[in-house]
């Protein structure tokens, strides 16, 4: 018996490690997939936000506040730092503290309820690209992406989620130097 016993010891010396190996690496296939899904999501919501902002930059109706607003959202989805910075902002709910705002984003607000009365089709453009920008900038980093069905459920069930997040984007604007629209993406 004394045999067997041994021969047990032993297999379990090789079986055990193996078996987490095994599971370490299903693990691992499991992240990686996850990972791969979601920079998938976060090309298709490039491509939208892109089509979104060539909308808004290139018509003449629509106001400088929200061109400069865009520009300057889409420059810090753009940086990983920054978009890191706001998906965090977004996923906490912050209120954009901007001590002396800009001028564009004194009238933002108001030019974008002007706009969703005169120019709806340009005003849902605008939200296009904020909310798939939102989704970039969510999905670019891992440490957010964990986070993406909460943050999707809070955009969907508080519209002014994204206008916050165009404000909040305001206060990265010091870290981009000033430049014109076309610039932007």
């Amino acid at each position: 018996m004394v045999g067997l016993e041994q021969f047990w010891f032993e297999a379990s010396l090789v079986i055990a490690p193996a078996a987490l190996i095994v599971a370490y690496l299903k693990f691992r296939i499991r992240v990686e997939d996850r990972r791969k899904r979601d920079l998938s999501i976060a090309l298709t919501a490039m491509s939208a936000h892109r089509r979104a902002v060539d909308v808004v930059l290139d018509d003449p109706a629509t106001p400088e506040s929200m061109r400069t607003a865009i520009a300057i959202f889409s420059k810090v989805i753009s940086t990983p730092s920054a978009a890191r910075k706001l998906a965090q902002m977004v996923l906490r709910d912050d209120e954009a503290k901007v001590e002396n705002p800009p001028e564009y984003l004194t009238t933002l607000k108001d030019d974008a309820r002007r706009l969703m009365q005169s120019r709806p089709d340009l005003s849902d453009a605008f939200k296009e690209a904020t909310t798939s920008g939102l989704i970039v900038a969510m999905l670019r980093d891992p440490a957010t992406s964990k986070r993406f069905e909460e943050a999707i459920s809070a955009i969907a069930t508080d519209e002014k989620r994204s206008f916050k997040a165009v404000r909040a984007s305001s206060s990265f604007a010091p870290m981009f130097p000033p430049g014109g629209h076309a610039a932007a993406c």
